[in-house]
Order: structure tokens, then C-alpha cells, then sequence
């Protein structure tokens, strides 16, 4: 399994920090369900359309694969 998919990064407080607008990122709700939403500035995330409300942390997603790169 490969350990450096998450190295350097960590779930960050929407109170202490807001994402980029526009970017998409890895977030977890209060209800501790955990999904990708689009933070779209004052307005908070949206996924699928549909305003999250509940989003307590969130945190950049991780980098594609490079061409090459093993499944291991």
C-alpha cells in the first residue's frame, strides 16, 4: 500500500481556514461522512449541486497518478 498518498497534508478547521474558491477538495461533515465538494467562497461547499452545510474539515485532494507510476 502506498503511504505517501496523504504525506504532508492534514483535515483543516473551516474556522481556521477556507479552501480556494473553486477548488474541489476531500471534506468531512459532523456527521463524520466524507466526501469531494466545491468550496464556492461565502456560500460554503456545494456537491452535486446541492449546498453542504455540515462541513467541519476538509483537506486538498491528493495529486493524480504520473504516467508510470505502479499500483502498488
Amino acid at each position: 500500500m502506498n503511504t505517501k498518498v496523504n504525506e504532508g497534508k492534514h483535515w483543516i478547521s473551516v474556522k481556521e481556514q477556507a479552501p480556494k474558491i473553486g477548488e474541489s477538495v476531500l471534506v468531512c461533515m459532523d456527521t463524520k461522512h466524507i466526501g469531494i465538494d466545491r468550496y464556492i467562497a461565502k456560500d460554503g461547499f456545494v456537491c452535486f449541486g446541492w449546498y453542504e452545510n455540515s462541513v467541519t474539515h476538509w483537506m486538498p485532494l491528493p495529486a493524480p497518478p504520473t504516467q508510470g507510476e505502479s499500483h502498488e
